[in-house]
């Protein structure tokens, strides 16, 4: 029998909604892309190759036009976007979506029972997750408020101000321009870069923070920046020429010089038996930074808990039940981490 998804399961709706996601942000309808298999089947995208709904979205949503594959000259297979089962698949979402309407509810209602009874978030990497970070930003903000959490705050640029001010411990202190005029304008800076290279802001933020967590603006096609861009190489090479971005990696690395020797240090012996002294790579970069992130958040928990604020932590941010006193709050996380944050602040009402 030809496998046939239960659309009546919320596991499935969630990894359909996933793939579609993956494959509207990557993929296009007439022009190919090129997408690594250990890329398309992350958990994030389509999940596991193995398992029959990973393959049933493929079929559904993957039109593999290229089939070359050679991993020592780096080709990748190339793909389409099928237009027709994208359809399908939104049409399947939209209507599950629409016979549960209570669903929200029955969220909120297992969320405020724990909420009361005390939130457990599974430690990983430095963050603690928990399963409502994974609902729609609508319905994930319309549970927070029905369960009396109100108020949003975020770190101000958490990733750059963190490594920044993390090198100046440790004896930095050249004046960085690139690096503070971004963390100042940041808004400004994005809304300019996103015009001039007709690249989403989002997308934007998101490879500047990776330039600071070791990633580079990219036309590997293995690249989380190729994937980014849609291996659009014009634009690829706009950014890696842009003033502003060499100006800003250039300080990057300069501050990266003082954290590097706190770092643990890798070795690899090569052909000859000499044992060699790796570089710093960049999934120990982003690990640092993640153990910045954690120093200020325990903090931020440890002044909520003795202010009776009750809150919910969402990696670089949290939403809680009442104002905060955000002066009161900087200078706890100063006094104990030596970090001199700013928070972005929204109202959910």
């Amino acid at each position: 029998m030809t496998y046939q998804p239960n659309f009546a399961d919320p596991r499935v709706i969630q990894r359909v909604i996933k793939a579609i996601t993956f494959s509207k942000k990557y993929l296009r309808e007439l022009r190919p892309q090129a997408l690594g298999t250990r890329w398309i089947h992350h958990k994030d995208n389509f999940g596991n190759q193995q398992h029959e709904l990973s393959r049933y979205l493929r079929e559904q949503l993957l039109i593999c036009i290229d089939t070359r594959y050679n991993k020592d000259l780096k080709i990748t297979k190339k793909y389409l976007l099928n237009i027709q089962g994208l359809k399908f698949l939104e049409d399947v979402v939209d209507t599950t979506n629409t016979q549960n309407t209570y669903s929200v509810t029955q969220v909120a209602d297992k969320f405020k029972t724990e909420l009361n009874t005390g939130i457990e978030y599974k430690d990983s990497s430095n963050r603690r997750w928990h399963w409502l970070q994974n609902q729609r930003r609508n319905d994930k903000q319309q549970v927070l408020k029905e369960s009396g959490l109100i108020h949003n705050y975020d770190i101000v640029c958490s990733c750059p101000n963190l490594l920044l001010q993390y090198s100046q411990q440790l004896g930095m202190d050249e004046y960085l321009f690139y690096i503070n005029e971004y963390i100042k304008n940041r808004t400004a800076f994005r809304q300019q870069l996103s015009q001039e290279a007709e690249v989403d802001e989002q997308v934007i933020k998101r490879l500047i923070n990776g330039l600071f967590q070791g990633g580079q603006i990219s036309a590997y096609t293995q690249s989380t920046s190729f994937l980014e861009l849609n291996g659009d190489i014009a634009k690829i090479k706009f950014l890696q020429q842009h003033e502003f971005i060499i100006g800003l990696k250039q300080d990057i690395k300069h501050l990266w010089t003082y954290i590097k020797p706190q770092t643990q240090k890798r070795t690899k012996e090569d052909k000859n038996g000499i044992t060699r002294t790796l570089p710093i790579s960049g999934k120990q970069k982003t690990a640092l930074y993640r153990e910045l992130e954690r120093r200020v958040l325990d903090q931020v928990t440890n002044y909520l808990t003795e202010t009776n604020n009750r809150y919910f932590l969402e990696h670089d941010g949290w939403t809680t039940a009442l104002l905060i006193d955000i002066d009161s709050l900087r200078n706890y996380i100063k006094n104990n981490t030596g970090f001199d944050l700013e928070f972005d602040y929204e109202s959910l009402i």
